[in-house]
């Protein structure tokens, strides 16, 4: 009869362990709290503002100058998505962000999407290693917040490909995939945190 093999606690491991494995959870939090924190800037994490950072703004009339002439666009519409865009009037564009955004190109959506894919799955890929060392969870949900990250993955941004081309309702998708996502890691920084300075079971301190 095999016998099912056990992970050892990360408490019960040598000090020089757990200081290493508590600055790779540490960097890794810092480095994600950044992260939400551009999507935050650029999309403000609402459904709206993802659709006008990957499908474009939807431009609204020019309010003519006092001259009664139209303002040139000529420029606006040859620049490209990070350029920054002189607006005569801020009511010329109506958005999410109150900037003016770019559908993104197929190569942009390829640079994007495939890098972050390569990025993040790392960070998770340590991540739910450390987490798995803890116990502070029922093994269930000790188990779903280790790979629901992967599985958030694939579908955000595959919502992105499906918002991008097929239609705006996949923002939703992409979202909540994308909240879920951060929570399981949040619950995986708890659960390590919690693991190296909390007590154990039996009113203990890891040493």
């Amino acid at each position: 009869m095999i016998e099912q093999f056990q992970l050892p606690r990360l408490r019960a491991l040598p000090k020089e362990v757990r200081i290493f494995a508590g600055l790779v959870m540490l960097v890794l939090a810092v480095g994600y709290a950044h992260a939400i924190v551009y999507v935050y800037v650029t999309t403000r994490i609402v459904p709206k503002g993802i659709e006008e950072r990957y499908r474009g703004s939807e431009q609204t009339a020019l309010t003519p100058s006092p001259a009664g002439t139209a303002v040139d666009t000529s420029d606006i519409t040859t620049r490209s998505a990070d350029t920054p865009v002189a607006q005569p009037n801020s009511e010329q564009t109506k958005t999410v962000t109150g900037e003016l955004q770019f559908e993104k190109t197929f190569p942009e959506m390829l640079n994007i999407i495939h890098t972050h894919i390569l990025t993040m799955s790392v960070i998770f890929a340590i991540s739910g290693l450390i987490t798995l060392l803890t116990g502070v969870f029922p093994p269930r949900l000790r188990k779903f917040i280790v790979v629901e990250p992967f599985v958030g993955i694939l579908v955000t941004f595959a919502g992105l490909w499906a918002t991008r081309y097929l239609g705006k309702g996949f923002s939703w998708l992409v979202s909540l995939s994308g909240a879920l996502m951060a929570l399981a890691f949040a619950a995986q920084c708890v659960a390590v945190m919690r693991e190296l300075f909390g007590r154990s079971g039996n009113g203990e301190r890891a040493k």
